[in-house]
């Protein structure tokens, strides 16, 4: 340092600067809950499905197919025979896989139905937990994109369902 020969005191100090240091702005992650939640709230699915109703059902009246059903008698089909309706429609979509729309329309008991064009069946973006029906929406989420599932029993009866997003 040069104090010793009569410089000022500030000279040492800034001879004795050795480094410069950088300081760069880090984004610490979010917390695993946090970013779980998120992940969960924007996963959705889109898809179709295939309503048959058959007699012995425990829910007798459905609010989502009151305008399908209009004017139509009771239900007669027993489980078994919807069972096989269905399974005709499973084969039949094993062939040509782009005709769900058509068979939603024709034989489907759901007001879904009755969408115009290829949104015959269409249940729309439906979020985990927004379905009402466990077995159902675990159904839904476990498809692959255009994916027919098998049979699936609901309180409200017996679906098939296709993911389309």
């Amino acid at each position: 340092c040069q104090a010793a020969r009569g410089a000022a005191p500030t000279g040492c100090l800034a001879s004795s600067v050795v480094g410069v240091f950088e300081v760069q702005e880090e984004k610490l992650p979010e917390p695993p809950q946090k970013r779980a939640k998120a992940e969960a709230s924007v996963e959705k699915v889109r898809c179709l499905h295939i309503l048959l109703k058959h007699k012995d059902l425990r829910m007798t009246k459905d609010p989502e197919s009151q305008v399908r059903l209009k004017g139509r008698a009771a239900v007669t089909r027993t489980q078994a025979q919807a069972e096989r309706e269905l399974l005709a429609m499973l084969r039949a979509l094993v062939d040509n896989p782009n005709t769900f729309h058509v068979l939603a329309r024709k034989h489907s008991e759901c007001d879904t139905a009755m969408q115009p064009g290829q949104s015959a069946g269409d249940l729309g973006w439906v979020s985990r937990g927004a379905c009402g029906s466990p077995q159902f929406e675990a159904v839904m989420f476990s498809l692959k994109t255009y994916e027919v599932s098998d049979i699936v029993s609901t309180p409200r009866g017996l679906h098939i369902v296709q993911r389309i997003a």
